[in-house]
């Protein structure tokens, strides 16, 4: 199978660098490399077309958000699997003959998702909500979304579906493209033997954008997926816990606008309402604690 690897990168030319290294080093000889270069000014397009000259460079001529970014470099792809990668991410040995070994074998398996571990703690940093994150990794297993620094997907399949929501910008993309490949009839899967190592900043680039964008999106997420009750339920907490973070990082104000601007948005998502039951689930205080990290301060 071919594999296209895509990548968006907004000046962080070293560590684009070496996440170009080590895709090359998978030894995979089908690949085609995808960068879309957001506008840098630190030398990032100059390095990939020096360094790099077999890379497809795209150079808007002005900034893109994140989807937008992405969704220029997937349609750009040729390959049968799409790998998308964060420009701060190193792969692990054979991640991608591993990745292309699950999703050739099984007709309905969509997407891979990764397991993916701080490059310089080598802690996990997600627990998919199902495992705590302690077990997480140790288990295989079908799952419901994907981390979207290091994951693959069939091209078909995005043709298919659609790709990333351009009205999210940033975060929870992820999570509504895999719930409409589930909706579409696909599985997604979890292998913790395919590794991926992601250089996580110490602070978030752009204060409060976590913030904001997690909690106005993981709203209309909800409401566009969840089973009822469920939705109630998992607003109502995405509220409060948002709530205590604005409070936390005193960006009350920002935490306003989002959810403001959440609710002028739910009639869209309300309209298009699928509630998936594989979306069901149940909350620990031991989740919830998880939930909160991955959401506000990963």
């Amino acid at each position: 199978m071919r594999v296209s690897v895509v990548i968006v990168s907004w000046n962080r030319k070293n560590d684009l660098r070496d996440t170009l290294r080590s895709v090359l080093s998978q030894n995979y000889l089908s690949l085609e490399i995808v960068v879309v270069d957001n506008c840098s000014t630190d030398g990032s397009p100059e390095m990939v077309k020096q360094d790099f000259p077999g890379v497809n460079l795209i150079q808007p001529e002005r900034q893109l958000s994140a989807c937008q970014s992405y969704n220029t470099a997937m349609k750009r792809s040729t390959g049968d699997i799409v790998v998308i990668l964060d420009n701060d991410v190193v792969l692990g040995e054979d991640w991608i003959r591993q990745v292309v070994a699950e999703l050739e074998t099984d007709s309905q398996l969509g997407a891979m998702a990764s397991r993916v571990v701080n490059f310089y703690t080598k802690e996990e940093i997600w627990g998919f909500g199902r495992f705590t994150k302690n077990e997480y990794f140790m288990k295989e297993f079908y799952c419901t979304t994907f981390i979207g620094c290091a994951a693959a997907i069939k091209n078909e399949i995005l043709r298919q579906i659609g790709y990333y929501s351009e009205e999210f910008e940033i975060y929870v993309n992820e999570a509504d493209l895999a719930a409409r490949l589930l909706r579409a009839g696909y599985r997604i899967k979890y292998n913790p033997a395919i590794v991926a190592y992601h250089k996580v900043s110490p602070s978030q680039r752009g204060k409060g954008r976590k913030l904001f964008y997690s909690t106005r999106n993981f709203i209309w997420y909800y409401w566009e997926f969840y089973p009822f009750p469920q939705v109630l339920v998992a607003s109502a907490v995405r509220i409060a816990v948002g709530l205590l973070e604005a409070v936390r990082t005193g960006l009350v104000r920002l935490y306003v606008r989002a959810v403001r601007e959440a609710i002028a948005g739910l009639p869209r998502h309300i309209s298009r309402r699928t509630p998936l039951k594989i979306l069901k689930r149940t909350y620990s205080w031991k989740q919830l604690k998880e939930d909160y990290l991955v959401a506000y301060r990963s």
